[in-house]
């Protein structure tokens, strides 16, 4: 399908389960045309095995790969082009509760691309974080967002 009736007139999602159990979200623009296509593929535990996805030719542009600890968390996400050639990895490290402390993305030569700290209040809940990367002009940037994603303060190191 490249076209969906849109009668709205305003950008369309559309998520379906295949006989597999995987997810496929469809995105049409606001005039039914299609724009790209996400494809989630699941394990038989329901653990995420491999994320692909599509451009509006329903080409492969790029996929990524998951593994999980015992516990069933996600430790490492690896992303590759439509070729496979590996473009970057992500790391995840836990507290004993099982929270997520610390998420770091390394390029193919394990150069640091970003890294997020999260926080906790004393009653178990996200209370902020802060992102530590390098912004398109090659300057470090810090930020900091409460528990809602939003920004409170950002810090800008020009080179």
């Amino acid at each position: 399908m490249n076209r969906l009736d849109n009668k709205a007139n305003t950008p369309t999602e559309r998520v379906w389960r295949d006989a597999d159990g995987n997810w496929k979200i469809e995105k049409y623009n606001a005039n039914g045309q299609f724009e790209n296509c996400i494809q989630l593929e699941y394990d038989t535990d329901g653990k995420l095995l491999e994320t692909e996805y599509y451009d509006a030719d329903r080409n492969l542009t790029s996929y990524s790969q998951y593994q999980y600890d015992t516990d069933g968390k996600t430790v490492e996400q690896f992303y590759f082009d439509a070729d496979g050639v590996s473009k970057a990895i992500e790391k995840y490290r836990y507290d004993t509760d099982g929270k997520l402390l610390e998420k770091e993305q390394y390029d193919t030569d394990s150069h640091a691309l970003e890294r997020v700290c999260y926080k906790y209040g004393a009653d178990g809940q996200l209370r902020d974080y802060t992102r530590f990367g390098i912004d398109a002009d090659g300057n470090h940037k810090i930020e900091d967002f409460d528990a809602d994603g939003q920004s409170k303060k950002i810090y800008l190191f020009i080179h």
